[in-house]
């Protein structure tokens, strides 16, 4: 499995994300496709390109795009496509237009001005998710982070249910329309919210049974054990009694119907309450034990005690 690379704002000659037009598809030029200082590209290519815009196109798999408008200062809309012919002309989009009119959100800062905001970025040939700090300056914080951080998810589920999935590419972005707001929300920071019916945040190109593709509202579950809203929002307490360590549980993609799809590659939710307090700081390496032993992750705090883990050492 592949082996991701991790990019981060404080990285030398990294690009910066502001509260101005055409920040978000700089930076993802960069960390996509031409890299940037000592960081070679993930392996993406610009599709097609106009003014604050881009349809990057996976590297390899089902080679599906990831169309993005950057032309608002703080709130960029997020399109996936099975096809492009140019940068505003698309087959199998998703969401649909009926399903989120013009596209999800990814926010770059609650502010419209040049304050430069920490992010941090995992990424292969195949997949990406992308933690925007919107509300915190320059420098990538150790501490927990407040409700103002941003999320962008795409790429190409693993472990699908139906052998050679042709539908398995997700986008998993923000439905929340709020430019300004720092209060902790599960349609912003999408990448840890969990639930039980179809997501606003979350699409894959298609249906299980493989037939035409039709975009598909999907919702992420992280285990039958618990009923909770958010990757560390509930569950036991941490650390877990049997072990003493962070119990981890994937990402499964489910249907409405209930029919599980897959899982999201390399990011992992948390299987506690209280891994805020009970692991202090944000951005932590963490070794893993028992069935994780060698391998190794990276708490990403956000929310308000909310977070997941990202592998960095495969899993992909």
């Amino acid at each position: 499995m592949a082996v991701p690379t991790v990019y981060r704002s404080d990285d030398a000659s990294a690009p910066v994300i502001t509260g101005t037009a055409g920040d978000l598809v700089t930076a993802l030029d960069a960390i996509l496709v031409n890299g940037y200082g000592s960081k070679a590209a993930a392996g993406w290519t610009i599709a097609y390109t106009g003014t604050n815009k881009r349809a990057y196109e996976q590297g390899s798999g089902l080679s599906h795009l990831l169309r993005v408008d950057d032309a608002d200062a703080r709130l960029a809309r997020v399109v996936g496509y099975g096809a492009m012919s140019d940068i505003d002309t698309g087959t199998n989009p998703f969401p649909t237009g009926a399903q989120f009119s013009g596209g999800l959100y990814v926010r770059k800062s609650v502010s419209a001005n040049a304050t430069v905001r920490p992010w941090i970025c995992f990424a292969t040939d195949t997949t990406f998710y992308l933690f925007i700090f919107g509300n915190r300056t320059a420098t990538l914080p150790t501490a927990q982070f407040d409700g103002g951080d941003a999320h962008l998810g795409f790429g190409t589920l693993i472990n699908t249910r139906v052998p050679s999935d042709i539908n398995a590419s997700f986008l998993c972005a923000s439905s929340d329309t709020s430019a300004t707001s720092t209060t902790a929300s599960d349609t912003r920071q999408c990448l840890v919210s969990l639930g039980t019916a179809a997501q606003t945040t979350l699409y894959l190109n298609g249906s299980y049974n493989q037939g035409s593709s039709a975009s598909t509202n999907c919702y992420k579950r992280s285990s039958n054990l618990y009923a909770i809203s958010q990757s560390g929002g509930g569950g036991t307490a941490f650390p877990d009694a049997t072990r003493g360590a962070l119990m981890l549980l994937p990402f499964v993609v489910i249907e409405p119907t209930g029919i599980v799809r897959g899982d999201f590659p390399g990011i992992f939710s948390l299987g506690h309450a209280g891994v805020a307090t009970g692991m202090p700081g944000h951005l932590v390496i963490v070794e893993g034990r028992g069935v994780y032993s060698g391998r190794a992750f990276y708490r990403v705090g956000t929310g308000s005690t909310w977070g997941v883990a990202s592998e960095i050492t495969g899993g992909w």
